[in-house]
């Protein structure tokens, strides 16, 4: 993958943070396109924040960010998309660009002000979590096959959007399992994946992570599975 910024804004918050918004296409090599930032410039919000970890473990997250528009539909191509086919990457400067959040634009989500320009358009972007209900548990139209250790299954899943690679914070270990700081269950589960036929993406991650009370959310750029409690 060769993700190139097409589009960027930037800003200082009130308290003298840096910040970069970039929105990516896969392949993209022209400097980006700059936009200019509200008074209002992000807003990141995490979705199901129920305390019931039985029923909501997946902790979806998506972001609103507002630019001002100098001419009619001059942002039109950024909606105009399929699924997971624009990447927004948020970034802090503390001392050097750190991640804080990514995603994808959410196709299809855009109106503007009858009003005069300049005036402020939001985009809306999320973490893809979502998607996966809209993702088979297979790979290549063919269902996975054998006994795979939990770790594998979980990237399996992530890679469908992108995602390659997670951490986790659970300690909880079955008899006979290395339980070193460095030890993961999830590398030392395995699983048979026929028990998954016919689920989606989604309802397989939910599987796994409520065997463990533990939760899937972004942070920092970061997907994590840990234990809320």
């Amino acid at each position: 993958m060769t993700w190139g910024a097409k589009y960027k804004t930037e800003w200082t918050d009130i308290i003298g943070l840096d910040w970069k918004i970039e929105i990516e296409e896969d392949p993209f090599t022209d400097p980006p396109t700059v936009m200019q930032a509200t008074g209002d410039p992000l807003r990141i919000s995490f979705l199901t924040n129920s305390d019931n970890l039985v029923e909501n473990p997946i902790k979806g997250s998506t972001a609103e960010f507002s630019v001002y528009s100098d001419t009619n539909f001059q942002w039109l191509d950024i909606f105009s998309s399929y699924d997971l086919q624009k990447r927004v990457s948020i970034y802090y400067n503390d001392g050097g660009d750190t991640l804080y959040w990514r995603g994808f634009i959410t196709p299809g989500q855009y109106s503007e002000p009858y009003d005069g320009i300049a005036y402020p358009v939001t985009i809306s972007a999320n973490d893809a979590l979502g998607y996966l209900k809209n993702l088979p548990f297979e790979w290549k139209d063919a269902p996975f096959t054998g006994r795979r250790f939990e770790s594998q299954i979980i990237l399996d899943i992530l890679y469908k959007i992108q995602v390659l690679a997670f951490t986790e914070g659970v300690n909880i270990y079955e008899a006979g399992m290395a339980s070193t700081a460095a030890s993961s269950p999830f590398d030392q589960q395995k699983i048979d994946v026929d028990v998954f036929l016919g689920m989606n993406c989604y309802q397989v991650l939910e599987h796994l992570l409520r065997k463990y009370n533990a939760v899937i959310r972004q942070m920092a750029g970061v997907y994590i599975i840990y234990r809320p409690t």
